[in-house]
C-alpha cells in the first residue's frame, strides 16, 4: 500500500480485486515557478481490467473519474480538494511484442510535455497512471489554507481489479500464450496457469507441460456456487483468489502462495504439472465425497 520510489522497486502481479500502493517510475517539475509536478506511478504488471476507486494522499477521488479513467480518456478534477489541480491519465497496461508510442498510449499521458519526457517512455506491459499536479504559489493565508497538498510527491492507493487472464474450456489445448482472449478473473486455477504459463514475469510453461484435464477439474470445482454465511445469504464462487505477487521472490515462492489460498497441491508426472484440490475426493464435485 505504500507508495515507493526507486530504481529497484519491484512491480508487483495483481489477481483479482486488491488495494496497492505505487511505484513511482518518473517525477519531475517544470514550467514558470516550476508550476507542474508530472509523475508516473507504476501499479502492476498488465494488462488488468482497471480501476476500482483512487485515492491520493487519502484522499478519495469522486467516483465519477474512475469510469473515465478506464475508458483511456484524460481526467481534469473538477471538485473537491483537488479541483482545478489534478490532470491524469490511466494505461491498463497492454503488452505489446513491438511497441511504439502509438500502440501504448506514451505520447498523450499527462507527462508528455514534461521538460525531460522522451516518447520513448511507452510503459509497455505496465499498468500505470500517469498524473500532472499544479501548483500555484502562496502568497496570502488564504492561499496557504487551499493548498492541498504537502511539502513532498503525493502517495497513492488504488482498489485495481487485476491482471487479466485466458480462458480454458476443454482437457486439450493447443492456443500460444498471448493469442488468447483474456478476462478477468478471479478463479485460482486460470490465474495460477497465468502465472505458470507467463514468460515474462511467471514460468513460460508450455501447453505441453501442463495436464489441462486436471486444471480444468479443479477450475470447475472453484466455480462451484455456494451459499455464505452471511446476514444477506449472498452466493459465489467457493474459492476465489485476490493475490499481489512479489516479483522479487521465486517463482517457487510465488506459485506456493498460490496454491496454499485454494487448498491446492500440483504434483508433477510424466513430464506434467498437474493440479488436485485437497477436499473430500470426489473427482468434479468439490462439495460431495468421502474423505478416508
Amino acid at each position: 500500500l505504500i507508495t515507493q520510489s526507486g530504481s529497484t522497486v519491484q512491480i508487483p502481479v495483481v489477481y483479482g480485486l486488491r488495494r496497492v500502493g505505487g511505484a513511482i517510475t518518473f517525477a519531475e517539475t517544470g514550467s514558470t515557478d516550476n508550476k507542474y509536478l508530472w509523475v508516473a506511478y507504476a501499479l502492476a504488471e498488465g494488462p488488468i481490467e482497471g480501476l476500482f476507486d483512487l485515492a491520493i494522499d487519502d484522499n478519495k477521488l469522486a467516483a465519477k473519474y474512475i469510469p473515465l479513467l478506464n475508458n483511456g480518456q484524460e481526467v481534469n478534477v473538477d471538485e473537491g480538494r483537488y479541483n482545478g489541480r489534478i490532470k491524469m491519465r490511466f494505461s491498463h497496461g497492454k503488452f505489446f511484442s513491438t511497441p511504439s508510442s502509438s500502440t501504448v498510449g506514451g505520447s498523450w499521458n499527462p507527462c508528455s510535455d514534461a521538460p525531460s519526457w522522451d516518447s520513448k517512455m511507452i510503459y509497455n506491459g505496465i499498468a500505470t497512471l500517469f498524473v500532472r499536479y499544479e501548483w500555484k504559489k502562496v502568497e496570502t493565508q488564504e492561499d496557504a489554507d487551499n493548498n492541498p497538498f504537502g511539502g513532498s510527491i503525493p502517495a497513492i492507493k488504488t482498489t485495481i481489479m487485476g491482471r487479466k487472464v485466458a480462458n480454458f474450456t476443454t482437457s486439450t489445448h493447443s492456443t500460444a500464450y498471448g493469442s488468447e482472449t483474456e478476462t478477468y478473473t478471479t478463479n485460482p486455477a486460470r490465474i495460477l496457469l497465468d502465472y505458470l504459463r507467463n514468460p515474462r514475469y511467471g514460468k513460460g510453461l508450455t501447453n505441453d507441460d501442463i495436464d489441462y484435464d486436471t486444471f480444468l477439474k479443479a477450475k470447475n470445482k472453484c466455480d462451484t456456487s455456494v451459499t455464505y454465511l452471511d446476514s444477506d445469504s449472498t452466493s459465489g464462487p467457493i474459492l476465489t483468489s485476490n493475490t499481489v505477487l512479489d516479483t522479487g521472490q521465486t517463482i517457487f515462492s510465488n506459485v506456493k502462495t498460490l496454491l496454499m489460498g485454494f487448498r491446492a497441491y500440483m504434483p508433477y508426472v510424466q513430464g506434467k504439472y498437474k493440479l488436485k484440490i485437497e477436499d473430500a475426493g470426489n473427482e468434479t464435485d468439490i462439495t460431495s465425497g468421502v474423505a478416508t
